[in-house]
Parts: structure tokens; C-alpha cells; sequence
């Protein structure tokens, strides 16, 4: 039984696991700006090269079924083959700026799971 004013059990536990949020603010030089916007660059191409590979693997796949399937793996090896020669520019940056991949994996999952629109370029 509640007493007035004090709420219920209920209403205590739920007021104890209030979330609470903080906004932090980066104050960033013009260094460190463009480094930011670089990783960002960085991330949104090999992004859009990875789903385009990997559609263009899926195609050629059904074309032909003797072809391997597209894998994170796959297309992780074969981007790291091929980005000291044609992307030199993304060296600039961490190597963890263009790790999109379980990000694209997770997109085709849920494409698969609850038949959604698939992944899509992200704009430049």
C-alpha cells in the first residue's frame, strides 16, 4: 500500500533508473578538424567501394555459383590489396576509419531479417 505523497514501489524504482545524458562539446583546432573530416571521408568511400563490390560479387555470384561469396573478409583483403596503388590517400588516416564492414554486414542482415530496402551509397 503507498503512502501518500511518497509514491509507489513502482514509481521509486522507476525514478532510481532514470537515465541521464550529458552532451560534451569538442573544442577542436584546425588540425584536428580536418583530420576528423579525413577519417570521415575515408570511411564513407570505402563504405560505398564495399557495397559496391560486394553487389557487384552477389551478381556475378548468380551469374556463376562456382564463384566464392561475397565476405567481410573478402572484400577487407582485397581493399587492403589494392589501397597502397589506387587510394593512396586513405593512408593519411588511422586504420580504423575505413572499418565499415560489420557495418555493411549488419546492413544485409537486416536486409535478409526484416526484408528492408537494402543498403544504400551514403552521399559524399
Amino acid at each position: 500500500m503507498a503512502i501518500e505523497g511518497k509514491g509507489s514501489l513502482r514509481q521509486r524504482k522507476q525514478q532510481k533508473s532514470m537515465l541521464r545524458a550529458h552532451k560534451i562539446a569538442l573544442d577542436l583546432n584546425n588540425k584536428q578538424r580536418s583530420h576528423l573530416s579525413k577519417c570521415a571521408g575515408v570511411s564513407r568511400f570505402a563504405y560505398n567501394w564495399a557495397l559496391a563490390e560486394w553487389n557487384a560479387m552477389h551478381k556475378a555470384r548468380k551469374a556463376d555459383p562456382s564463384l566464392p561469396r561475397p565476405s567481410q573478409e573478402l572484400l577487407r583483403r582485397n581493399l587492403n590489396a589494392i589501397k597502397h596503388e589506387q587510394f593512396p590517400w586513405m593512408l593519411e588516416v588511422t586504420k580504423c576509419a575505413p572499418a565499415v564492414w560489420s557495418i555493411l554486414r549488419q546492413g544485409f542482415s537486416n536486409t535478409r531479417l526484416l526484408y528492408q530496402n537494402p543498403p544504400r551509397t551514403k552521399r559524399p
